[in-house]
């Protein structure tokens, strides 16, 4: 390198440029410029130039993750005479997430590279595969010229490096015009995973400069190809604590926090804190508490979360990306990036999953898709939590797996047991009562999951040697068995770590790409919270939408030009997407309460069984008060039954549906009156079906010596109305007692005519074995009764009742049993007569309702 030499004037400097480098220029840093004219002591000069002389960032060398990229795609190429542009054509085709971002990819580009960078093969033409050499026989196991194994080992791990992730950019072009992050002193507290790179480079472009900023690497891994791209690329300042060494992760954060503030006090400008776990935040409130107007934090982990809600007199803002709807997509990629890890390993020792028994702690939305995950592969699930609501054992029974709360039932017998709690699951106790050998791996944060302590202490023998055996190494990853005292094998993955982080990636970029958009977003909101002196600060509903829009293919409609499909607006943006679009927006548990209330809103006004609208309320996800405000004061039966099937409704939500289901009914079924307003509950029934036509059934409100009535026009309006209003009450466990009682006091009506109401209120979870033993005889003889009298609609009715009673939980084992003969004898009977019997097996979603029902012909 020539030594450097005072630059030459501005024009002078810009005319050296044009000449040598021309219009590449605008995409080369100001040092890549200089090295191309051999004087990298000019680089301030060029930068001062700025654009388009050279490209407007503070990174050193932009262009050395894509330099390895390149070199690994060159040295590819089987075919002997490709030119440089047709390496860039080549390139670009497969990579057409690249495509607007490099334009500018040529073969001249290439060539300027090449000078730049000498990890990239020097040929302008490719000279094709290289022959075999001679070998002697280990030359075929371990390659003969180590430098050149070395520096394939390089590329290989440097080209998984992503150059770019979709979403991550496209949210950072639409920032980067406000470049949110020119004022902020930058600490990103982030894992040592490929992800990295597109999130500082979009950073970057919206402002951030790597001079005010640095990046402490989580230790789960050291990922020294990520380190590398970062420092060279970038040039930004990293530090990782010892592989491992969680216990010192507190320690690194802390001494970034302190080299930020002292950035602050030489420039004045505030401290930004991209964290994952709460490191910086608890930091600043035991060393800047008086100075926290300085600091904004956006945090991206639950765990951080709970660490957060332990402080006490926080006055900074923290953007919460963790509690944020979009987070939830993560859910089913870890449980994969958690499966795939773990067979990796299993694989190392020759063993596998598929046909065992898999233990997953923690019935969270990360414990359900590893459970998922594993499922997929073939293993038996058992899913443990002490916690778990009845709801949502349920839903995971419909899986298929069994959920357990005790815990020694839970590790009996298990090949592997995934922690997937977020707290310490698996203790010295769970250790002595586990089979042997078993396997145990954490897909928690940190290293809470396991006890690693205790299993130390249990595999330490008298003379204190610890019986500790390297099972595999993958990737920086050592899994190790212990050998208890006892004579026993338990088999830590990672020992201990998280365990989805063996390679440059641990969660493919495309799918982790959401959850970097997502801390961008965050930290765009974060610098525009500061000094409004709240805590936890929500990302912004309509900001999350626009990403989750773009993943899904949704794109903000043109203003031109006919829409394409169903268009809906959502804040200042309308958007343009087919129903089948619409349809996934509606049912994710990802898109927040505010954007499914204008969702339904807007498509209700206009068909209120739209199947888009019907959807959000019975999906599984939260919905905003004002959705529930919307389906009351719409007062269609249909809407609140379907509120119902919502599991995540809040109790405070379900309390107000179920009041005016039941009220709506007594107003209804007996003419009760006297209400201030009665035509709040004035309900509409509806029948018919999306083939034929909907019909709508209401009362009409009438007012007699000052009270008000609702009186219907036709009886066949009012059965319509005081149907619906008991199908939609009847299943749920918190249905009026005396309306689910009728069937004991009135117990001529079950034989009288075939209802579904009747068979919906055999199914309430409320019934007491008592009850259901009093309603036997009732039930056998009414059974009987429609069986002979109507025929096949009686056959059905007959065997739908006597199967609901023997299927109810809180029936008898004897009581069960009479059901099963009374159902044998009903279809054999039914045989007779030509008509095969299905029962529950052959209902319907009502097409009003959506409830799973008979039809009888009753409405």
């Amino acid at each position: 390198m020539p030594p450097a030499t005072k630059a030459p004037k501005p024009a002078v400097l810009a005319k050296a440029i044009e000449n040598r480098i021309g219009t590449d220029a605008r995409h080369l840093s100001a040092l890549e410029v200089a090295r191309l004219l051999e004087a990298p002591g000019w680089h301030e000069a060029i930068a001062a130039l700025g654009p388009p002389w050279c490209a407007g960032t503070s990174a050193p060398q932009p262009n050395w993750l894509l330099a390895a990229h390149l070199a690994k795609w060159m040295d590819g190429i089987q075919y002997v005479g490709a030119t440089l542009d047709d390496v860039a054509a080549s390139f670009k085709a497969a990579h057409p997430q690249l495509k607007l971002k490099l334009q500018h990819l040529d073969g001249a580009f290439i060539a300027k590279l090449q000078q730049l960078y000498a990890v990239m093969p020097g040929w302008s033409a490719s000279p094709g595969p290289a022959a075999p050499a001679a070998s002697s026989g280990w030359e075929a196991v371990v390659s003969p010229d180590a430098d050149a194994a070395r520096l394939e080992k390089v590329l290989t791990l440097l080209a998984e490096v992503p150059l770019s992730m979709t979403l991550t950019s496209e949210l950072a072009a639409r920032l980067a015009p406000k470049q949110p992050f020119q004022d902020a002193n930058v600490v990103m507290v982030q894992h040592m995973l490929g992800q990295a790179n597109p999130l500082v480079e979009a950073l970057t472009q919206c402002g951030m400069d790597v001079k005010r900023a640095e990046y402490v690497g989580i230790p789960y891994q050291q990922n020294p190809a990520v380190k590398a791209t970062l420092e060279n690329a970038h040039g930004l300042e990293v530090t990782v604590p010892e592989q491992g060494n969680i216990d010192d992760m507190f320690r690194v954060v802390c001494a970034a926090v302190d080299r930020a503030y002292q950035r602050h006090l030489q420039n004045g400008e505030p401290i930004l804190i991209l964290d994952d776990g709460g490191y910086a935040s608890k930091y600043i409130m035991e060393k800047y508490r008086d100075k926290q107007h300085l600091f904004t934090v956006v945090e991206q982990t639950t765990r951080g979360l709970t660490e957060i809600c332990k402080l006490e007199g926080v006055e900074f803002p923290i953007v919460n990306v963790a509690g944020s709807y979009g987070k939830r997509f993560e859910s089913a990629q870890v449980g994969d990036a958690v499966k795939m890890a773990v067979r990796r390993v299993l694989d190392a020792v020759t063993t596998t999953p598929t046909r065992k028994d898999v233990l997953i702690v923690g019935a969270g939305k990360v414990g359900e898709g590893v459970a998922d995950s594993f499922a997929g592969d073939g293993a038996r699930i058992t899913i443990y939590d002490p916690y778990v609501t009845p709801g949502r054992k349920k839903q995971l029974e419909k899986k298929g797996y069994v959920i357990l709360t005790d815990k020694a039932r839970a590790l009996d017998k298990k090949f592997l047991v995934v922690g997937c709690s977020g707290h310490r699951s698996i203790d010295m106790g769970d250790f002595l009562a586990m089979s042997s050998p078993v396997f145990l791996a954490s897909a928690s944060s940190k290293k809470v999951e396991i006890d690693t302590l205790g299993l130390g202490e249990l595999a330490t023998d008298k003379e204190g040697k610890l019986r500790k055996i390297l099972a595999a190494k993958v990737g920086e990853q050592e899994t190790f068995h212990y050998w208890l005292k006892d004579g026993r094998i338990v088999t830590a993955l990672a020992d201990g770590l998280p365990v989805n982080f063996q390679a440059v990636n641990s969660i493919a970029p495309e799918l982790i790409d959401h959850t970097m958009a997502l801390m961008l977003l965050g930290a765009a909101q974060a610098m525009g919270a500061r000094g409004k002196g709240k805590k936890l600060v929500d990302l912004e509903p309509t900001a999350q939408f626009w990403l989750q829009a773009q993943m899904e293919g949704i794109h903000v409609k043109e203003d031109s030009g006919p829409p394409k499909g169903l268009t809906v607006t959502f804040g200042e943006w309308t958007y343009d997407a087919t129903r089948a679009d619409w349809m996934r927006i509606a049912t994710s548990p990802a898109t927040p309460p505010e954007v499914l209330h204008e969702l339904f809103t807007q498509l209700s006004a206009k068909d209120p069984m739209d199947p888009i609208a019907l959807a959000i309320l019975s999906s599984r996800h939260e919905l905003s008060e004002r959705t529930i405000d919307a389906v009351l004061g719409q007062r269609m039966v249909p809407h609140a039954a379907r509120l119902l099937q919502n599991e995540l409704l809040t109790d405070a939500q379900e309390d107000r549906v179920i009041a005016w289901l039941g009220k709506s009914y007594d107003v209804s079924a007996w003419g009760e009156g006297g209400l201030t307003r009665v035509v709040d509950h004035q309900a509409v029934a509806v029948t018919g079906d999306p083939d034929t036509g909907w019909r709508y059934h209401w009362a009409d409100v009438v007012e007699q010596q000052g009270r008000q009535y609702l009186a219907f026009r036709v009886t066949t309006a009012r059965d319509a109305v005081v149907h619906q209003l008991a199908d939609a009450l009847l299943l749920h466990p918190r249905c009026p007692e005396g309306l689910r009682l009728n069937l004991l006091t009135e117990t001529w009506r079950i034989a009288s005519t075939p209802q579904v109401s009747t068979v919906l209120s055999l199914m309430n979870p409320a019934w007491k074995p008592e009850e259901l033993d009093k309603l036997l005889p009732e039930l056998e003889h009414a059974a009987w009764s429609t069986f002979q009298n109507r025929k096949e609609t009686g056959a059905r009715y007959a065997y739908d009742l006597i199967e609901c009673l023997r299927d109810h939980p809180s029936a008898t084992e004897a009581t069960s049993e009479r059901c099963e003969l009374l159902l044998v004898e009903l279809r054999r009977r039914a045989a007779e007569r030509g008509v095969k019997l299905r029962g529950q097996e052959g209902w319907q979603p009502h097409p009003a309702l959506g409830i799973k029902a008979p039809d009888y012909g009753d409405g």
